[in-house]
Parts: C-alpha cells; sequence; structure tokens
C-alpha cells in the first residue's frame, strides 16, 4: 500500500477529528494511509491550544468511554482538552463504581458498539460490572469478539484495575447447514433473529452475508430505516426529559 505524503485533504482531517483516540492508531494509520507518527503528529496540531477544567460533562464522559482500551492516557487528554491527572481521577471514580440490575440505555449503546473491538478489561472499567455478567448481556445481544483485540493499557490505574492481555478468539467455521438457513433467510430476516436461530454473533452474519454477496430485500431495508428513525426519536425523547 502506498503511503500519503505532503498536505492532508479537508476528508482526512474531518476522520482524523472523528475516530483519533477512538480506533486503534495503528488501524486509524492503514485508513489514512499514513505512518503511525504522522497521524499522532497532525493530532498533536489538530487538538491542540484547548483546555478544559472542572468536572468531565455528560458527553466528555461520552468519548471518554470509547477511548478507554484503545488510547494511551496522553490521547485521552489531547482529544478532550484536559490534563492527564484530571482523566486519571475520572476513570479512577469509574472504577470504584459497581452496578448491579437493569442496564441502562447507555450502557446497552456502549455494548453494542463496543463489545467486540474493545479487551474485556476495558468494558469493566467502563460499565463497572463484573466480566461475567457483561459476557452474558453481549451474548443475549448476539454479540461477539473480533478475531484480534488491540489493547492499549493504562499504568495509571495497574492498583485498581487488573489489564490482562486479550484472548485470541476462534471463529467456528461455518456449516453447510448453516449456510443454507443464511442463504434462504437472509434477504428478509431481521439480523438479530438470524444470529439467535443461527447462535451467531450479529457481525459475523453480516460479514458471511458480504462475502457471498446477499443482500437484504427492499421492502427489509425499508423497515430497517423505519426501526432506526423509531430509535433515534427515543433517544431524543429520553434526553428531553433527562
Amino acid at each position: 500500500m502506498m503511503l500519503k505524503r505532503g498536505q492532508w485533504s479537508v476528508e482526512e482531517l474531518s476522520k482524523l477529528r472523528s475516530h483519533y483516540g477512538r480506533r486503534p492508531l495503528a488501524q486509524l494509520a492503514r485508513e489514512l494511509r499514513r505512518t503511525p507518527e504522522t497521524v499522532r503528529q497532525r493530532a498533536l496540531r489538530l487538538f491542540a491550544g484547548r483546555t478544559r477544567v472542572g468536572a468531565l460533562a455528560d458527553p466528555e464522559c461520552v468519548e471518554l468511554r470509547l477511548m478507554v482500551g484503545v488510547a494511551p492516557l496522553d490521547a485521552m487528554a489531547l482529544v478532550l482538552g484536559r490534563r492527564e491527572d484530571n482523566i486519571v481521577e475520572e476513570l479512577r471514580a469509574w472504577a470504584a463504581t459497581k452496578r448491579t440490575g437493569r442496564f441502562a440505555d447507555w450502557e446497552l449503546a456502549h455494548l453494542r458498539s463496543c463489545y467486540g473491538s474493545r479487551p474485556d478489561w476495558a468494558l469493566r472499567l467502563v460499565l463497572g460490572r463484573t466480566l461475567a455478567v457483561i459476557r452474558r448481556r453481549a451474548r443475549d445481544l448476539c454479540l461477539g469478539k473480533d478475531r484480534g483485540v488491540a489493547s492499549v493499557d493504562l499504568p495509571q490505574l495497574e492498583k485498581l484495575v487488573k489489564m490482562r492481555p486479550q484472548p485470541t478468539v476462534r471463529m467456528p467455521r461455518w456449516t453447510s447447514e448453516e449456510l443454507e438457513v443464511l442463504e434462504r433467510l437472509y434477504r428478509d430476516t431481521p439480523n438479530f433473529e438470524l444470529a439467535k436461530l443461527l447462535g451467531r454473533s450479529v457481525k459475523s452474519v453480516i460479514a458471511k452475508a458480504n462475502e457471498r454477496q446477499i443482500k437484504k430485500s427492499a421492502d427489509r431495508l425499508r423497515d430497517m430505516g423505519r426501526e432506526n428513525v423509531r430509535i433515534r426519536h427515543g433517544r431524543r425523547s429520553q434526553r428531553a426529559r433527562g
């Protein structure tokens, strides 16, 4: 792959602003076709000059949750415009939090977004729940781990959080019977229902369908669009009430 050099385009800078610290640096560098060091140096310039004080606001906490496990402390501080000790204080408070009972909407959203790509220790830290509970809820949602999960440890929390390396996940091969079910039902069946039926993750079902070039039907795509609108409307209503 040929690496890019020189001036950054508006599209590249937009992607850097949206994803720096939220994706592993090596992955983002590959997507931008730049070296990791070039990406890091450009991020230093892009996010420079912002310093906030006081407690982290809710939107900042949302951003921080996305960075735990894939970004070092200096990248977190850079993106949020905070001092490193301010970030550590917030993370220590999270480490001391123990949640039980029903998962809140933000927890479910974080699981759906990050379960596959974040190390287990990062999920425990962000959600304040035991790994057994997190895994059980992930199975209910038909979520699975990616093959290779990057893990960027936070030495500043080593006395509070056990940051073990993430084991490599072995993906079971698809059987001919499973492929027949996929070919027959994928067009008109919700991905979650099909994943439940096959005992696989939603991501695995979608990836295999893409690999075999199976597309959703027009009717199913319209239903998915309406479902997404209802979800977005529900989230806006909850924010307005909160």
